[in-house]
């Protein structure tokens, strides 16, 4: 048995570690890409073993194997996930999930490449493309999951007009069964990839016309219009600063339907004064913090949105309630006083605001429990229940002296 037959018989019996290994990656991705609002076809596959036997054939005549751990450390693809987009120019903001969400063991591979000059009249670029070698967080597994931690997958993203001309072109050109093409079917692929260039010009002009429509006052029918519109209204934002990211557009999109939130303009509000530089990670966020502010049914409404439904530990959710209920007073009070000692603020939870409020020291409490409310809100933390109560607590003597000291000027805790 030569080395690659030997390779082929133990890929076998790992088929489904890797199959299984990219239904996870393609898992993982799939959600990140549906709460970000991007458009996006998912889709997975381990190699199929006689394709890859071909495939360590025809490499092992221009780079002979010598034993098999050449072979592992040659094909980067056992495992391998597509993305599929419906607009092309989304890649930049799919490699910024990619690398959120996954270990990236190299740098991405961009096509098209310098390519050797073909042997015909080829007039077109061909794939356009990008790869990415990752593996998976371990933070992102659950303990029976830890042994794929190490497995290593390729992620290839383009457009899925791109993707099926390169399928077929693929197996045509490069995995030939049936002998090699004529140059007259070299024509006719490199036609069809004219077509499809132009196609995806054709997307995007979809995409800009779908942006346009928003505008004018038009309901946003899904997360994905949602998504569109404040990638649009924030690209400079995320240009400049790349640890600024949309987030779960998704969770944004339920709570404006329920807070009766449909349009542009209804949104508008809300989009005002927010503050980039707080601790908060994502636009969605920010923006979700201003629609909740002060109000006790949006602040449910939220939660509720967050909570699974399955969950039945009646005093864990009614000690988040407990919390929301001091805190939306404490919004509330500093909101008050605010106003009434500087009617031109504009944000209440600013620290040059809270400065007029409180000392020092009380000013640092008030920004750690702030920072325990955005991880409890926000999904960064699963309280314990004591813990939960002791910042309850906490809040509410806060809040107690902020109304016993209101007319004071300067409120001691």
């Amino acid at each position: 048995m030569n080395i690659i037959d030997e390779f082929i018989e133990h890929y076998k019996k790992e088929y489904d570690f890797y199959d299984t290994a990219s239904k996870l990656v393609a898992q993982q991705l799939e959600n990140a890409l549906h709460a970000s609002g991007i458009r996006a076809i998912v889709t997975y596959r381990a190699k199929n073993p006689q394709r890859l036997q071909t495939k360590l054939i025809q490499r092992n005549t221009e780079h002979p194997y010598s034993c098999l751990e050449d072979i592992y450390n040659d094909i980067c693809d056992f495992s391998g996930v597509r993305v599929a987009l419906y607009f092309p120019s989304d890649r930049d903001n799919v490699e910024e999930i990619i690398k959120d969400n996954f270990n990236l063991l190299q740098e991405p591979k961009i096509f098209p490449t310098q390519q050797k000059i073909p042997n015909f009249n080829k007039r077109f670029s061909g794939y356009w493309a990008r790869h990415y070698r990752i593996s998976l967080k371990d933070t992102s597994l659950t303990e029976s999951q830890l042994r794929y931690v190490n497995s290593k997958t390729e992620i290839q993203v383009a457009s899925v007009l791109m993707h099926a001309w390169s399928e077929v072109e693929h197996d045509l050109v490069y995995k030939p069964l049936s002998g090699n093409l004529s140059n007259e079917e070299l024509s006719i692929l490199d036609e069809l990839n004219g077509l499809v260039l132009a196609g995806e010009i054709a997307l995007e002009r979809l995409n800009e016309a779908a942006k346009s429509r928003i505008k004018t006052e038009n309901a946003f029918n899904n997360q994905y219009e949602l998504a569109s519109f404040l990638y649009t209204k924030y690209q400079n934002k995320i240009d400049s600063n790349k640890q600024l990211k949309l987030g779960n557009v998704e969770l944004l999109f339920n709570l404006m339907i329920r807070c009766k939130l449909m349009t542009a303009s209804d949104l508008a509000p809300y989009l005002k004064s927010l503050d980039f530089a707080k601790g908060l990670k994502t636009i969605s966020e920010l923006i979700t913090d201003n629609i909740i502010f002060g109000n006790s049914d949006r602040y449910n409404i939220y939660i509720s949105l967050k909570t699974s439904s399955n969950e039945e530990n009646n005093e864990f959710h009614a000690s988040i309630g407990q919390f929301m209920e001091q805190w939306i007073l404490l919004e509330r009070l500093i909101n008050s006083i605010s106003m009434d000692k500087n009617p031109n603020y504009r944000t209440p939870f600013s620290t040059n605001n809270l400065k007029i409020i409180f000392s020092p020291a009380e000013l640092s409490r008030i920004i750690e429990l702030r920072k325990y409310r955005n991880a409890l809100v926000h999904g960064a933390l699963i309280p314990e229940i004591k813990n939960l109560k002791q910042m309850t607590n906490e809040l509410k003597t806060v809040c107690d002296k902020l109304q016993d000291n209101y007319h004071k000027d300067i409120i001691h805790i």
